[in-house]
Formats: C-alpha cells, structure tokens, sequence
C-alpha cells in the first residue's frame, strides 16, 4: 500500500512522505461460528520535511503495530445457498509494539511517521455478504477504530469507514470486484503541539480482482482511488493504495 502527503501549514512550511506497508496475516477458524485473525505490518516510511529551502529526507523501516481480532459470523451459520445472507461482527485491539519515538540527526519524527502510534487501538466490525443475482455477491462492512492517547499525549482522532462491494465470478478462477469506500476522521490531539492538518473525509473507488490458481489458495489485488476529498488528515492519508494478498486455507 503506497499513501502520500503534502499538507501546508500556516507557516508556509510543508511535510511530504511516502508509506509502504506489507501486510502479514494469519487467521484460524475455531468454529463454524467463531474465526481469529492476527495482522501485522511491515512498514517503511520516508519523510522530506521542507521549510523555507531546507530538504531533509528521513526514512524508517520495521514492524508496525500488530491488529489482533475475534470475528463471529451470526446469520448464515451452514447454509451451502449462493443466495443466503450471511452476518458476521469482529472485535479486535491494536498493540503498540513498533518504535514511537525514531529520531534522526537528534529530532524526534512527527507521529504520522513514525512505525507505531504508540498506543493502544480499539477496532468494532460489521459486515455482510449477499447472493444478489447469480454468480454475484453484494458484500458491505462497517469498521470503528478508536485510539488511545499515546505515553506524551498524543491521540489519533477517531476514525470509520464503510464500504460497499459487488463481486462477479462469472470468469471464475478469476473474481472481479468493485465499489466505494468512505472515511470519516475526527482531529488528531495533543497537550504539547498545536496539530495541524488532521480529521476529515474521504470517498473513493474500489477495483479488486482475485484468482483461485487451485486448491485453498487465493491471490487478490486491490486499488482504491479517491473520488472526493475534505482530508486535513490522518497525515498520512491515502491518496491512492494498492493491495496485494495471498491467502490459503489449512
């Protein structure tokens, strides 16, 4: 996933960076019902921090912060009918174990660039999937992340983001997908700084395509393109991600 950044402040002065994150995740079915799921990230980001005609470029690499979540499917539960509608809700909480606190050339880096929050994320899920027509799925999800202040006080704002999905297998081994997703952040806080650029709105596009090369293997890709934009922040909110997954079944 690649995201940008180039907010102004009232200074004239400008941060830009670039975040590369690959995701690791494994989950585990424990019941028809009941599924666990851990994802880390493996992240690198650069920073260019510009005032006036002074360039400094940073760079951190590491892992991120690990998601660990319980997801229950309640509606749907052994039914093989294409067409049945399927719900399910998650829980989950975000640890703080990636660095907080990198620094270079004796500076601490700003706490959108850093690898960890530094403190701890509550996440709440719903999501849906429906048979609509044949061979097509209508999918939709509901996610709130709630963050913490971090050990100087900083807090990320919270945030949510609903998406909505069509699915085709009409081509299967290949699944097409498409439709929108929508984000809502609130302010970032901090007793320490005045923070500029942050909370806001985004809406975007969604494309996704999957491949079932055999047996319980699945590749996926995913772009996601913002149509609409009122984002002062995250600051290091998406302009455009791409997704590559590999997922199997054991």
């Amino acid at each position: 996933m690649l995201q940008r950044l180039q907010p102004t402040s009232e200074l004239g002065e400008a941060t830009r960076g670039t975040n590369q994150s690959l995701n690791l995740s494994v989950g585990y079915g424990l019941s028809e019902r009941w599924a666990v799921e851990l994802t880390a990230p493996l992240i690198l980001k650069q920073q260019d921090y510009i005032a006036g005609v002074a360039e400094q470029g940073r760079a951190v690499f590491g892992l991120g912060d690990p998601l660990a979540l319980a997801k229950a499917t309640l509606v749907g539960l052994g039914s093989r009918n294409p067409r049945q509608l399927r719900v399910g809700v998650a829980a989950g909480v975000k640890v703080p174990l990636g660095e907080s606190q990198a620094s270079r050339d004796g500076q601490v880096l700003p706490q959108a660039f850093q690898l960890s929050s530094g403190a701890w994320d509550g996440v709440l899920a719903g999501f849906f999937s429906v048979g609509a027509l044949d061979r097509t799925t209508a999918m939709g999800s509901l996610i709130l992340r709630v963050p913490t202040a971090n050990a100087q006080g900083y807090r990320f704002g919270v945030s949510s983001t609903v998406s909505g999905d069509l699915q085709w297998i009409h081509l299967f081994p290949l699944v097409i997908s498409a439709g929108a997703r929508a984000t809502w952040a609130a302010a970032d806080h901090s007793p320490l700084e005045h923070v500029h650029a942050s909370g806001g709105g985004q809406a975007a596009a969604h494309l996704g395509l999957g491949w079932n090369p055999g047996g319980a293997w699945f590749v996926t890709a995913d772009a996601v393109v913002p149509v609409v934009r009122a984002l002062t922040g995250n600051q290091m909110a998406a302009q455009h991600s791409w997704t590559l997954a590999v997922r199997t079944e054991l």
